[in-house]
């Protein structure tokens, strides 16, 4: 004797479904010092190499920029009054100009 179970999906409005805060993609400088990212409206920065320098990332292609000057291993954030929607990560280079990644 067979016994057959059945799994009833009932349709859910969609202000019922979750949906995730925007999120605009990781960002990473080419030599993998600098790391940043968002989650909403809040961007973070990660020094990820231990190479003196400082980092920073900017948020929506703007002049909005968040530094971490706390040294390898740290992460910083800041939670703006808008959505982040594109975030790019930089290095600080003394004396030269600033290397940074890609737009995300």
């Amino acid at each position: 004797m067979q016994i057959r179970r059945s799994l009833a999906v009932a349709a859910l409005p969609t202000s019922l479904i979750a949906t995730p805060p925007a999120l605009a993609g990781t960002a990473v400088t080419s030599d993998g010092a600098a790391k940043a990212w968002n989650s909403g409206n809040t961007l973070y920065v990660t020094d990820t190499k231990g190479d003196d320098h400082a980092v920073y990332g900017n948020a929506n292609h703007t002049g909005n920029r968040l530094n971490n000057h706390s040294g390898y291993g740290s992460t910083v954030s800041k939670t703006y009054n808008f959505k982040v929607t594109a975030v790019r990560a930089c290095v600080n280079l003394q004396l030269q100009s600033d290397r940074c990644s890609a737009w995300r």
